[in-house]
């Protein structure tokens, strides 16, 4: 049996998507409270990403804060309350998906560190035949497969297809590491966004999952958004030393600017279909294989 607080949350998300298609949210709907097994949730607008039902998310990275500490270790080991924000970066990768689409038709798509799912999320609504969201948060997840419904796309789980012209969206709680050996996540596009803030140990583990999911895939191209000053110091050149190592190639730069975001550097590279190559190090020497036996 439902508890009294996700009986409320099933409540009041059939609500808002019983009346998806009736007309596109334009003000922020209160969800839910929060409790001792969800946190709170509101949904806003998402119009300006073609997300006429809104986004589910908590009100705020703080209210999340207050949520996490309030229930301790019962909800999460380590808690980020940043997935909680609609960050600028994934906004103006989500509009320059929703502006070119051929970026992501007719594609399988893998969102990286997906927070709310912004980015999958708009790709899928852009002709993305099948999108994987990827976080090591649950709720975060929780969120975006929320999202998802409210916007007429179907959910399943990793091998689930488009059917009758619906997209597939499915997710996964995983971090780099653990995306990047689950052999049902496929891509033919990574797409991530405000990522690169992490060690250099983190980069390269981020840059071996899309070596390792694009492999699997066609086309090979990783879409990574960052803010144009940087998140971190140092982040990206380590991200893309570990990207060239696997046989990455830095295709383009672009900047993005929209009205009221701060300006972002789209990365976009090109990693190899099924790359059997051994990496090197830094210095560019062999870095030799370890020996299974």
């Amino acid at each position: 049996m439902l508890s009294r607080s996700r009986r409320r949350l099933a409540r009041a998300l059939a609500l808002a998507q019983g009346c998806r298609g009736l007309l596109t949210l334009t003000t922020t709907v209160h969800l839910h409270d929060g409790s001792s097994r969800y946190p709170p949730m509101v949904q806003v607008p998402g119009w300006k990403f073609g997300l006429e039902g809104g986004l589910v998310k908590p009100p705020s990275p703080e209210d999340l804060w207050d949520w996490y500490a309030s229930f301790g270790g019962a909800v999460a080991d380590d808690p980020d309350p940043s997935w909680g924000k609609i960050w600028d970066t994934a906004s103006a990768l989500a509009l320059k998906i929703k502006e070119t689409p051929k970026l992501v038709e007719k594609k399988r798509v893998v969102e990286l560190g997906c927070g709310l799912g912004l980015v999958g999320l708009v790709a899928a609504k852009a002709g993305a035949t099948k999108t994987i969201l990827v976080d090591r948060e649950f709720y975060a997840l929780h969120c975006a497969c929320s999202t998802a419904q409210l916007n007429g796309l179907a959910v399943g789980d990793l091998t689930s297809e488009e059917e009758d012209n619906f997209a597939a969206v499915s997710a996964l709680s995983a971090d780099f590491e653990r995306a990047k050996t689950n052999q049902d996540v496929v891509a033919d596009v990574v797409v991530a966004s405000d990522v690169l803030y992490d060690s250099a140990r983190a980069m390269d583990d981020l840059a071996a999952a899309c070596h390792d999911i694009l492999g699997r895939g066609n086309d090979g191209i990783a879409l990574v958004a960052d803010p144009a000053r940087g998140r971190a110091f140092g982040a990206r050149d380590a991200f893309l030393r570990a990207a060239t190592r696997r046989g990455a190639t830095l295709l383009k730069e672009d900047f993005l600017f929209y009205d009221g975001l701060e300006p972002t550097l789209l990365l976009t590279l090109q990693f190899p279909k099924n790359d059997r190559r051994t990496p090197t190090h830094d210095d560019g020497t062999r870095r030799e294989r370890p020996n299974p036996l």
